[in-house]
């Protein structure tokens, strides 16, 4: 995987000062974990497993060295070129992102959501990794910011991109679209989203997809997902 920028500067001379020796650099190891989980320079199959803090030393050092905005855009990067082996590791790196102590690079980790987590499979991901981090970093995750985050990623979608997200992945690892909205505080966008209840079996079962016979169609069909999505027993 090709470095974005200069890579002259990626390898520095080790220590010892020898020339035919190099050391690899924090960024390199950085594209490695992005785009197959390790910062080892063999690839096996094996280590598909499950991403965490242990993996990410290069990771947290770059966020060390106040280089957490830098971190975030190489994160967008392989999301958006598809050249990663699996997409969990960007998904940790940006939930770790997301919960440092810098606020620029809290900031840039939040503002680069939807880019990066372009489907609810990937969205719920996300917010699985900052809750497993919140165990070992000992903060929460609920904050205004994601909060927000959560809201606009919905919010912000057409009606045709929304019907498809929430029917085409409905939960995964144990978070659902109504957990997220309930935990994220969100509301519809527009008022008459909310004006009618439904049946949320009947609302996201597939079987109820509207024909495609415009546009006007999948506006009132996404209604009736908005409706049932915000519908909670009792209020947020």
């Amino acid at each position: 995987m090709e470095l974005s920028g200069n890579t002259t500067s990626n390898h520095t001379m080790n220590s010892t000062g020898a020339e035919s020796s190099w050391e690899i650099s924090d960024k390199t190891k950085l594209c490695r974990f992005l785009c197959y989980g390790s910062e080892e320079d063999i690839y096996t199959a094996r280590e598909l497993g499950h991403v965490t803090i242990d993996h990410a030393g290069a990771l947290l050092s770059l966020l060390q060295e106040g280089r957490g905005a830098e971190v975030v855009e190489e994160i967008k990067r392989f999301a958006q070129d598809g050249c990663a082996v699996r997409p969990g590791p960007a998904f940790f790196a940006l939930a770790l992102c997301s919960q440092h102590s810098e606020l620029k690079t809290r900031q840039a980790a939040f503002k680069a959501l939807k880019e990066i987590c372009r489907d609810a499979a990937h969205l719920f991901s996300f917010i699985q990794y900052k809750k497993e981090l919140k165990e070992g970093m000992k903060c929460g995750i609920w904050g205004r910011a994601l909060r927000k985050a959560v809201s606009d990623w919905y919010n912000e979608q057409d009606a045709l991109s929304l019907a498809a997200a929430v029917t085409r992945c409905k939960q995964r690892g144990g978070w659902s679209h109504q957990d997220l909205l309930r935990l994220s505080h969100t509301r519809p966008a527009t008022d008459g989203r909310s004006d009618c209840q439904f049946s949320t079996t009947n609302c996201l079962d597939a079987e109820t997809q509207p024909a495609m016979v415009g546009q006007g169609c999948y506006q009132l069909y996404t209604d009736r997902v908005y409706s049932e999505l915000y519908h909670v027993e009792g209020n947020f």
